[in-house]
């Protein structure tokens, strides 16, 4: 799909072909209409073989006379799922937006909500920055939603005591993070996008391209210092979680140190009266049993005494 812009009659005119006159193009296209149109599009092979690879590495790339950048697009409800992949092609004269994996359909619809809403105001940089927010569009909710997932984590976690409580917290703390890391990268990689496209080092983007694209890359730095604020509360929760669970350890291997302690001075005892030397004069005292039970609940008495005044017990 090719759409003419800056046209004075409509906001933008759908072609059934390329024009054959220089003027400002958007386009949506699978791989082999752009392997078909590359010759006209003046498309270098090494912008083709990218795409051929189909990589979910993120590609960005500034050129002689133009950016070329693949994104994969995560989307934030199904993280876990497999992600769109697009190809995003950028010179002074047109914009064109190669579906190389678009498994909902999203992301044409993302184009097409973009040229909507340019109305009479168009340009290449208002229609870039447009289709970045709607393929954006709502993220601003995610930062709510997991702040409010760890919050709801961090109040719950205390009252657990059960190992298989604690194994769906580990679940839980491993699913937040692992979302919240990819949902930050992919952040960060349209950030360094936008920021290449800013610095506009081959000239590709006018003044007036230039102040969306950066209105653009503050409001990517937001979303990503967001998801970076979630992480870090996610991992102070994680290590207060792991603390609590240090605590109890510590009361289980407190509980056994009194145990040690109290039965160490009885084994010695059953130690020394076990050996039946022949000269113990205890083996014949009438009373030598009774004062070893005496000696031995005096001796529990005192440990026992000391620990609890210590306060370790």
């Amino acid at each position: 799909m090719y759409y003419l812009l800056n046209q004075p009659d409509c906001p933008y005119e759908r072609l059934a072909e390329l024009p054959e006159r220089n003027c400002d193009l958007a386009a949506y296209l699978k791989f082999r209409e752009l392997e078909h149109d590359a010759e006209q599009l003046h498309i270098e092979p090494e912008v083709l073989d990218l795409c051929r690879e189909r990589t979910l590495q993120n590609t960005l790339g500034s050129f002689e006379r133009y950016l070329f950048a693949i994104l994969s697009l995560p989307d934030p409800e199904r993280i876990s799922n497999e992600r769109d992949l697009i190809g995003l092609y950028i010179d002074a004269e047109k914009i064109l937006i190669i579906d190389l994996y678009d498994r909902d359909r999203s992301t044409s619809r993302a184009f097409k909500r973009a040229l909507q809403l340019m109305g009479n105001k168009q340009n290449l940089g208002r229609f870039f920055a447009l289709f970045v927010k709607e393929i954006t569009k709502g993220h601003y909710r995610y930062f709510r939603v997991f702040q409010e997932e760890t919050a709801q984590l961090e109040h719950s976690l205390w009252d657990t005591d059960d190992d298989n409580d604690q194994r769906h917290y580990q679940r839980e703390f491993s699913r937040i993070s692992h979302q919240l890391l990819l949902l930050h990268s992919y952040y960060e990689e349209v950030v360094d996008l936008l920021s290449e496209m800013e610095e506009n080092e081959t000239q590709v983007l006018d003044s007036e391209d230039l102040a969306y694209v950066r209105q653009l890359l503050g409001r990517m730095e937001h979303y990503s210092g967001n998801m970076q604020y979630c992480r870090e509360y996610l991992a102070q929760v994680r290590e207060a979680y792991q603390s609590q669970l240090d605590l109890k350890l510590n009361a289980t291997m407190k509980i056994f140190t009194v145990m040690t302690s109290v039965f160490l001075p009885l084994s010695l005892l059953v130690g020394w009266y076990g050996m039946n030397f022949k000269n113990m004069p205890e083996l014949d005292w009438e009373y030598g049993y009774i004062a070893v039970i005496a000696s031995s609940i005096v001796i529990t008495a005192l440990i026992l005494w000391y620990f609890k005044r210590k306060k370790l017990l």
